[in-house]
């Protein structure tokens, strides 16, 4: 099966990240492609799909992705459609199975090579990364501990720019608690929940700046007019380099709100290391006349893990595309393979320096 005919298999595959039918399919899809690589360990855990070989090499590289995308079951997003010879439109078909498909055929072409046995890898596919990777989060910090550096099949930019550093990103659930009473009979017998609330929610716009951006994503509460609500709560995501909690927890206690962080990703910081690694992966592009550039960004991955941890991440090698995360997502297929052979030349560049 050609490379864009097993992407069209997969990309009609429902793997949302709670359809455990969809996943478990997917699991068995990337067991028999990614067992091409003869790893030396394959083992599939509740979180994802883990293989290892030469895990005792001087020079370990750990190589992530995805198996999860956002689409339901319901969502009427479900298929592929070819929009021409170049760009093929589907759920997930760049975010993020074109990716896995990448890596693979990266691999394959390395493996191939005279330098592979220089490089110990390790390849982690999780289930729940568009959801924050809530569950794998634990274990990829344990991968990080086991590199030397980071590849994530992530896609490039709209612009075909790969992410350079990353702010973190935190979610809160925000809960106020007030009491019920007949809005008319007995006004002074009750408590508005969503007056305090709302007060919290316009004290945290002063908060939005260059560096930081804070986005109320729901609010929900009360119910009859009649009756003075006793419950109301909101959604809000951060995402920032800074540490903004102790801030959000003073504003909560100011509007007698509860303020809960949900979930969490820390900054990904471009250091000297990264930067290095991305310069090496720019010396690879040049040798096969292709561009590489890059900027930061205010999304997240489980590139942010291994930033964090210290260890040189890229985390966008994945391919050229638009519209992720809506029924528009799109991957410009010439870029399936320039960027396996891109990935493949950089696993190659590591192996030869590692004799330096």
């Amino acid at each position: 099966m050609d490379i864009i005919a097993q992407l069209e298999v997969w990309a009609n595959v429902n793997s949302y990240s709670h359809n455990s039918s969809g996943l478990e399919k997917m699991l068995i899809l990337a067991e028999k492609a990614f067992g091409a690589l003869k790893p030396d360990e394959m083992q599939t855990l509740p979180i994802g799909l883990s293989l290892k070989k030469r895990k005792n090499a001087p020079f370990r590289v750990f190589l992530g992705g995805h198996l999860d995308t956002v689409f339901p079951p319901d969502h009427p997003f479900q298929s592929v459609t070819r929009l021409d010879a170049d760009c093929l439109q589907g759920p997930g078909v760049s975010d993020m199975k074109g990716g896995l498909l990448v890596m693979l055929q990266a691999l394959l072409e390395f493996e191939a090579s005279a330098e592979a046995e220089k490089i110990g890898w390790e390849i982690f596919l999780n289930l729940d990364e568009e959801i924050g990777s809530p569950n794998s989060t634990p274990y990829l910090q344990e991968c990080s501990q086991r590199c030397e550096c980071a590849l994530i099949f992530e896609p490039t930019l709209p612009d075909g720019s790969l992410v350079s550093g990353r702010k973190g990103s935190s979610n809160y659930h925000v809960t106020s608690k007030g009491k019920a009473a007949h809005a008319g009979r007995h006004p002074e017998e009750g408590k508005n929940a969503i007056y305090p609330l709302a007060h919290f929610i316009t004290s945290l716009e002063g908060l939005n700046d260059a560096e930081t951006i804070v986005n109320v994503g729901m609010i929900k509460g009360g119910g009859a007019l009649n009756i003075i609500p006793d419950h109301a709560e909101a959604g809000v995501n951060v995402r920032t380099n800074r540490e903004i909690e102790p801030i959000l927890k003073r504003k909560a206690e100011e509007a007698c709100v509860s303020l809960t962080r949900t979930t969490y990703r820390p900054p990904k910081p471009f250091d000297a290391r990264t930067k290095k690694l991305f310069e090496l992966l720019k010396e690879c592009a040049e040798k096969l006349d292709l561009t590489v550039k890059w900027r930061e960004t205010g999304g997240v991955c489980d590139g942010n893990t291994f930033g964090a941890a210290g260890i040189p991440t890229i985390d966008t090698l994945g391919v050229e595309g638009g519209g992720a995360h809506t029924k528009k997502e799109f991957v410009y297929l010439p870029s399936l393979t320039e960027k396996s052979k891109l990935t493949a030349l950089l696993l190659k560049e590591l192996a030869r320096r590692t004799e330096k």
